[in-house]
């Protein structure tokens, strides 16, 4: 039962935390139709996916972490973490001088919440779930 309560409380803190970053999202996106000030908007759409897919990595970490299990599972990160970064910096990307030579920046940016969220959580989710796992 004890179990059962702990994941509950996360589990809601979880939805209630993504409401309020939704709400977030929606003064960014009235910021950006009257102030015509994007940055922010594409900065926060870029980065909390990241921090949410962290959070919610870290509680399986905590219990790796209380039986002692020390590493981190660098193929995992590699095959994984690391093309899921592009994915998520390949709108950026556009911005950088030889624009034109990065995949996929053009699409990504055209369809920045759907692709670049998948991948923010994704990523997050990846670089914590990699520590405290040894290689095999």
């Amino acid at each position: 039962m004890k179990k059962f309560l702990g994941y509950f409380v996360f589990t809601a803190a979880m939805i209630a935390l993504f409401v309020g970053l939704m709400n977030i999202r929606d003064s960014l996106v009235t910021l950006k139709d009257l102030e015509f000030k994007g940055t922010p908007l594409l900065l926060f759409t870029l980065l909390y996916p990241i921090g949410y897919g962290a959070l919610f990595a870290t509680h399986a970490l905590w219990f790796r972490w209380k039986r002692g299990q020390r590493g981190f599972q660098w193929a995992r990160f590699l095959g994984i973490g690391l093309p899921s970064l592009y994915m998520i910096l390949a709108p950026l990307m556009r911005y950088i001088p030889p624009s034109m030579t990065w995949p996929l920046g053009e699409f990504l940016m055209n369809s920045l919440g759907g692709g670049v969220l998948l991948f923010g959580f994704l990523f997050g989710y990846i670089c914590i779930d990699s520590i405290g796992r040894s290689e095999v």
